[in-house]
């Protein structure tokens, strides 16, 4: 196996979208953003963020939603507001929650390229 971290491996993935996958402006609640589907029924919503690296602010505001809002689905609430970061990036799951199709908690990634910020998030329709 190897050791890619300890490496410094990098890998650079570059994608292009011929029509954007979902109208972005002011959606702060993935419950607001469309569905997207493939004809079948989906139990999940996704909504895409790109903007320009100037704009932290904004990514900032959607993060600390996303923070807010999986510390209350995961009772997390009663600590203090700095430390649901690090209290949910430790989080386990329990039997239960892993097995559970009523778990409404957000998940995606952030990719920034010194240009852009590209956020994907996922979350129970």
């Amino acid at each position: 196996s190897g050791r890619y971290l300890e490496s410094g491996t990098v890998i650079t993935v570059e994608l292009a979208l011929a029509h954007p996958l979902v109208q972005t402006t002011n959606y702060l609640k993935l419950s607001q953003a469309p569905k997207i589907s493939d004809g079948g029924d989906c139990p999940f919503v996704r909504i895409v963020y790109q903007m320009p690296y100037s704009k932290s602010h904004l990514l900032d505001q959607i993060v600390w939603k996303v923070l807010e809002t999986n510390a209350n689905v995961f009772k997390l609430d009663n600590l203090p507001r700095d430390m649901y970061s690090s209290a949910l990036s430790t989080y386990k799951l329990s039997k239960a929650q892993e097995s559970s199709n009523k778990l409404d908690y957000i998940t995606g990634f952030h990719v920034l390229d010194g240009q852009s910020h590209l956020l994907v998030l996922e979350g129970l329709a």
